[in-house]
């Protein structure tokens, strides 16, 4: 039952709007990769899905604040580690770091990143907090709900 009834969440999830559809995909597509960096760009992108501002510019300071405050600041989710995560993120995105399929030391921050990424789908399921993107409006309230706490 608890499956079904989380299943049918996440159908609604993905149809309650594009942002959260492109989520969904994102995480979907992450997991059934077998290279690292892809899993952790595409999870990164989930969560700029999500989080990011509707405008263009500066978006870690709002993606690693609505994430922290979503998950409550706790454990490996405090503002400093997402915005660690965002700015490997950055620094492999704008090439300041070498990439390539050995993940070595990567996988760390892989595994730190899917826990977050996790985290966060499974709050916004499990209070289906993800009514709040059915619009503009009531995505912005939200969005600055969390903004608020932070």
């Amino acid at each position: 039952r608890q499956i079904d009834a989380g299943f049918q969440h996440l159908r609604k999830m993905d149809a309650i709007s594009p942002r959260t559809h492109n989520a969904l995909y994102f995480v979907y597509r992450a997991f059934q990769t077998d290279k690292w960096i892809d899993s952790f760009l595409l999870l990164m992108s989930s969560l700029e899905a999500l989080f990011s501002n509707d405008t263009p510019g500066a978006a870690t300071r709002a993606i690693t604040r609505r994430v922290s405050s979503l998950l409550g600041h706790g454990p490996r989710c405090t503002e400093a580690d997402i915005r660690k995560l965002y700015h490997l993120r950055s620094d492999m995105t704008h090439g300041r770091v070498v990439v390539d399929d050995d993940a070595g030391k990567n996988l760390e921050q892989l595994g730190h990143l899917e826990f977050v990424a996790s985290r966060c789908f499974r709050e916004l399921v499990n209070t289906a907090a993800y009514v709040h993107y059915e619009d503009k409006p009531r995505r912005d309230r939200f969005m600055g709900m969390l903004d608020c706490t932070a």
